[in-house]
């Protein structure tokens, strides 16, 4: 006997378990490109948000600014500082080893200042900033507390996320030019007086004969912009979390991820941008 039921040992028909319909190929790239659209309808509304935000909730923006300093300023130039000094050891048997020993200051304004410190800053920012971002705002959602706002007759989206992106964009670039400071210092110290690598007075030289201000103002841009856009996709995930404690948790891990890919394809872009055609360099023009 065939059929969709097979008789039992009691004599009654139970159904046969059917096979469970095969997921699509493309379904996962369908819900990729999906969301990196409206990530990008977001990133372009929650930026129209920003003057908004800063005329109806300045208070808003100046705590969340504080914020960001408070809890984060001092990670990011201690993080900054190890990579600088990490960076000394290494130039130290890179330099004195072959006997150019002064150029050991370049490593500074070449390797760290032009794409180095603008990577190291973003994947901090991302992790330390962003993962709190969509924790907090991803809990209000699912708290119901976003939809609360909506009640109210605030705005809830330029109150939370336009809030957010308009403190970044007010603390973020200070905070990588006064990171830029930390590790040139840093790399001072254990370049001059931790492995005895070089003079003071080299070490300052080389520094500043490879920079200059165009260096200063690609790496002020760079550093920014990595920033601003690690905050901006953790508001988006942040305001959309769905799924209870677990759903902040994935949304939480995916800005995360996305973060790091963005991160690492806007220094390809910069990097081309600026140095692709010439290296701005006393050497090699």
């Amino acid at each position: 006997m065939t059929g969709a039921t097979a008789p039992a040992a009691g004599g009654a028909a139970e159904p046969r378990p059917r096979k469970a319909a095969p997921i699509p190929a493309t379904t996962g790239l369908r819900t990729g490109l999906e969301t990196m659209a409206d990530l990008a309808r977001f990133s372009v509304r929650v930026v129209r948000d920003v003057p908004l935000a800063l005329r109806l909730y300045p208070s808003e923006v100046l705590a969340q600014a504080g914020n960001l300093v408070r809890g984060s300023a001092l990670i990011i130039l201690f993080l900054i500082a190890v990579l600088a000094l990490q960076s000394g050891v290494g130039g130290h048997f890179i330099f004195a080893n072959p006997g150019i020993n002064s150029y050991a200051g370049a490593i500074y304004s070449v390797a760290l200042m032009r794409g180095l410190v603008e990577v190291i800053f973003g994947w901090i920012v991302a992790a330390k900033i962003g993962c709190g971002i969509v924790a907090e705002m991803g809990s209000m959602r699912i708290n119901e507390e976003v939809d609360a706002l909506d009640v109210m007759g605030l705005r809830s989206r330029a109150y939370l996320a336009g809030t957010r992106v308009a403190a970044a964009m007010l603390v973020l670039p200070f905070l990588f030019v006064t990171a830029l400071l930390v590790q040139f210092q840093a790399g001072y110290l254990m370049s001059v007086h931790g492995m005895n690598t070089v003079s003071e007075g080299a070490f300052y030289e080389y520094l500043y004969l490879f920079q200059n201000l165009r260096d200063f103002i690609t790496a002020l841009i760079w550093g920014s912009v990595t920033g601003v856009m690690c905050v901006i996709v953790a508001t988006f995930y942040g305001y959309n979390a769905k799924g209870g404690p677990v759903g902040v948790g994935e949304s939480t891990a995916r800005s995360m991820t996305v973060n790091l890919v963005l991160i690492s394809a806007l220094a390809v872009v910069f990097a081309q941008l600026f140095y692709g055609g010439t290296p701005n360099a006393p050497i090699g023009n």
